[in-house]
């Protein structure tokens, strides 16, 4: 197979590539977004963000990949003499290689800082990789076609451009927009070196991307000897070519639809917490109608046995935080200290004081189940036992709250009870966890066992 004849295939193989890369960035920014049916998070199939957070990141960042080995094979099937470094310092050969690079800084780095900081409000960790990696691979892609419609010094000085702006590309994307998808707990907007870094990077790689091609050796025959070699692709060649393109494209396809996964925070519902005498549990004894319940341990609704959980008795912590592009996700976890069991009524409420002020947030609760069946609204929590609720909320980029420390009080069966803050070993603590501000709408869970 000839020369030109491979730069074609692996044009169109690589350009599927980004394409596939494209479309899965975008269904991760869209669904990271709550969108409605059918591209919503559904809570009630997976479970809160535990299993949405590395899903996201896995599924980005191998999008990232994808479509960084994408643009590297189309720019790899050129010519190398289109990236032979004329060092013209005037005449249109050189003032086309300058515009090239200019357009590519201005719009791989400054137009997705400019959205970025304009439209804080709405972009999150994906949508942000999305919107610069679509800006780098345009540019990336209206260079080449460009390259290809030029002659002579003028595709040569193209061709510079188009190699030292695809290494400045690469740099900063490994740089900056890894850093942007893998924070964890952390709004991208809250990483000042992420921000510094942006501007940086790129005029760096751009000045190493120069010093690169001008050492680079033209090793490639002339074109006139590269044409002689010219063959059309047999039908084994085009077939695994168009192969190749329905499985990335499938594979992208999938890999971006919406899915169902299971999670590791426990729900309260029909599946754990059957209604009270819809069933026997299965490690009581059978009851007859001849013979009377056992007075001893209550059967078809063990939460009676119980009085209410004495406010006293009760440690109150917060922690298992969690953060998946823009969701957010902690547990209010209540121990039982008392000898005795009790019960947990109810729905937990919450309170939230910044500085002293109440925030006012909003709360209400976490539906689990869209038929809205009747689960148990109390439990029993043994001696030394805990119970779980989860809260969830969305952050707010503009909240900054580093000044001053956060306090959060729990209602627990009509008592309101200070919680703490507990943190993962892997996690930097906070005297202000919560990214809310006045208003902000928050769900909680109802009690589940741990």
């Amino acid at each position: 197979m000839g020369r030109t004849t491979q730069r074609q295939l692996c044009g169109v193989i690589s350009s599927t590539l980004i394409l596939a890369a494209l479309i899965v960035l975008g269904s991760v920014a869209l669904q990271s977004q709550g969108l409605s049916s059918p591209w919503e998070i559904d809570p009630t199939h997976h479970l809160a963000v535990h299993s949405l957070n590395s899903l996201y990141r896995w599924l980005a960042g191998s999008a990232l990949v994808v479509g960084l080995l994408g643009i590297f094979a189309l720019i790899a099937g050129r010519p190398p003499q289109w990236s032979r470094f004329t060092g013209r310092s005037h005449g249109r050969a050189r003032l086309l290689w300058v515009g090239a690079l200019a357009i590519g800084i201005v719009i791989t780095m400054w137009l997705p800082w400019w959205a970025f900081i304009k439209w804080s409000a709405f972009i999150t960790g994906p949508s942000m990789t999305l919107l610069f990696f679509a800006s780098a691979a345009a540019v990336q892609l209206t260079l080449w076609w460009w390259i290809r419609r030029q002659t002579g010094q003028d595709q040569e000085a193209w061709g510079s451009a188009l190699a030292i702006q695809l290494i400045a590309f690469a740099v900063t994307l490994s740089v900056v927009m890894i850093t942007f998808l893998f924070i964890v707990d952390t709004p991208a907007a809250d990483n000042g070196f992420v921000l510094l870094m942006l501007p940086v990077t790129h005029p760096i790689a751009l000045f190493l991307g120069t010093v690169t091609i001008t050492r680079t050796l033209d090793l490639e025959p002339t074109a006139h000897n590269d044409d002689a070699h010219n063959r059309p692709a047999s039908k084994l060649q085009r077939t695994a070519t168009i192969t190749s393109i329905v499985l990335i494209a499938l594979t992208a396809i999938w890999a971006a639809w919406p899915r169902y996964l299971p999670g590791d925070i426990k729900q309260s519902g029909s599946e754990h917490h059957p209604a009270p005498g819809s069933e026997t549990p299965s490690n009581a004894p059978a009851q007859s109608p001849s013979t009377p319940p056992a007075t001893s341990e209550p059967t078809l609704d063990p939460t009676q046995a119980a009085p209410a959980c004495d406010a006293s008795a009760l440690d109150v912590t917060i922690g298992g935080w969690d953060a998946a592009t823009g969701a957010r996700a902690a547990g209010i976890i209540v121990t039982n200290d008392d000898a005795g069991a009790c019960q947990l009524q109810g729905m937990p409420e919450l309170r939230i004081m910044q500085a002293g002020q109440d925030l006012e947030v909003n709360v209400r609760e976490y539906e689990l189940f869209e038929d809205g069946q009747e689960t148990y609204e109390t439990i029993t929590i043994g001696p030394g036992q805990s119970a779980q609720a989860i809260v969830y909320w969305r952050g707010e980029r503009g909240a900054h709250h580093d000044d001053s420390a956060q306090q959060v009080e729990v209602m627990v069966n009509g008592s309101w009870l200070d919680a703490a803050f507990e943190f993962h070993e892997h996690m930097q603590p906070m005297e202000s966890p919560f990214d809310v501000v006045d208003g902000s709408e928050l769900e909680i869970g109802q009690w589940s066992l741990l």
